[in-house]
């Protein structure tokens, strides 16, 4: 059954109406986002889940009439502490030693205890039309714990309970995570709280239309016959299984960008790498800028159309070294219409050949595959005297995130 949460009327919350695919709906990003306020927002009834009878909600400062609501006695807690084993009995053992110690225990270590256990007793209801809200289930966890936790999430899931969980821990969003659609990233806009989440159909909608802007963008992406049908089918299935296979692993990253910069291919991984550890690790980590490799320029826009429908101002960078290559040519006009459509949100940089030398990353003993440590790479900037050029590249990259943030402001305005 597919619910849906909704907001309405709200000084600190653009109107909004989600869905939550598979009873899941996993909330993140940055502190002070508003992602404690929507939850309490469910929890005093301000934004409703569809269909939901009952509550129960996993804040901070504990609710302390919901320990005895779901362990109501001595027996109850007694009982459960039998059912724990290995490390969570351990822990309740020790963080929680007696009923008395559990309803009277305050913020400290038994506090995530505490909630696995009560989340633990909830297995054993029925769990039809009932919500379970957990802000940061990960707080106070052992690394072990956390995994504890998450198994018990998804297994109140499956029991039919519509979990909501807001996180700040990759390691907790990344294991909860079984389809992109699920997460919702919270930004501001406007001066409000604004949920954003991917809805397939639009992106596969999105992405027919930039493909079918050019014959030759369509050839590149498959050699198949391009009937509306057939198009409509491939990105549909491409789609799905870039945002399984290839954003999974980095959702988290993007999901805390304010700007993802995107670069062609194995190059520019090592090239990033580099800028990242190395050239300017605090301008990047202060500008919240993530850097991602792509396939090429044919899967170039599942990524930067995936990213603008989050709200995540991307730049694009890709060489275009051949004027009288028909695909570079396509693929050039295509890249500049889009940012030319999306003022703010989107930046194409082409890079012309002696800046895109500096990706090519080749010492004077001739590495031959892309495969090497990235130490080694990073050698040959200063061996190969190519230092110079690559904070080019860093200044080229600096400005497009100034003129963004200008000219986002500036479409605000």
């Amino acid at each position: 059954m597919e619910r849906t949460v909704t907001i309405t009327r709200n000084e600190m919350f653009h109107e909004k109406t989600l869905p939550i695919y598979e009873g899941l709906l996993l909330v993140v990003g940055k502190n002070q986002i508003g992602k404690t306020a929507f939850l309490n927002m469910l929890k005093h009834g301000n934004a409703k889940i569809s269909g939901i009878r009952t509550m129960f909600s996993f804040m901070i400062p504990q609710d302390e009439n919901l320990k005895k609501e779901i362990i109501p006695d001595k027996q109850s807690y007694e009982d459960l502490l039998s059912e724990l084993s290995g490390f969570c009995k351990e822990q309740a053992e020790k963080h929680v030693p007696s009923y008395e110690a559990f309803l009277n225990g305050g913020f400290d270590q038994s506090f995530s205890t505490q909630r696995y256990m009560m989340l633990r007793k909830l297995r054993a209801m029925n769990l039809e039309n009932i919500a379970i809200v957990i802000d940061e289930p990960e707080l106070f966890m052992h690394p072990l714990m956390k995994r504890e936790m998450v198994a018990l999430v998804k297994e109140l899931q499956k029991k039919g309970a519509c979990v909501v969980v807001a996180t700040n821990d990759a390691c907790v969003a990344s294991d909860l995570l079984e389809d992109v659609q699920q997460v919702v990233r919270m930004d501001k806009k406007d001066g409000k709280a604004l949920m954003t989440q991917i809805d397939i159909s639009e992106l596969t909608g999105k992405l027919q239309e930039f493909y079918h802007q050019d014959p030759y963008l369509l050839r590149r992406f498959s050699s198949h016959k391009h009937t509306d049908t057939t198009m409509e089918k491939m990105v549909n299935e491409y789609g799905r299984n870039f945002l399984s296979s290839v954003m999974k692993p980095r959702i988290f990253d993007v999901m805390f960008s304010n700007v993802m910069v995107l670069g062609e291919g194995s190059s520019e991984s090592v090239f990033f790498d580099y800028l990242e550890q190395e050239l300017h690790a605090d301008w990047t980590r202060e500008e919240h800028v993530h850097f991602m490799s792509c396939l090429g320029k044919s899967s170039m826009p599942f990524y930067f159309i995936f990213f603008g429908m989050l709200g995540i101002r991307t730049i694009l960078m890709y060489d275009f070294d051949n004027d009288t290559n028909p695909v570079h040519v396509a693929y050039d006009k295509a890249f500049k219409a889009y940012e030319d459509a999306h003022p703010g949100m989107f930046a194409a940089f082409a890079m012309v050949p002696d800046l895109e030398h500096v990706l090519s990353i080749q010492p004077p003993y001739k590495l031959a595959s892309m495969e090497k440590p990235v130490n080694v790479y990073q050698h040959s900037f200063v061996s190969d005297r190519i230092y110079e050029k690559a904070e080019e590249v860093l200044d080229v990259l600096h400005q497009l995130v100034l003129d963004l943030k200008k000219k986002g402001e500036n479409v605000h305005e």
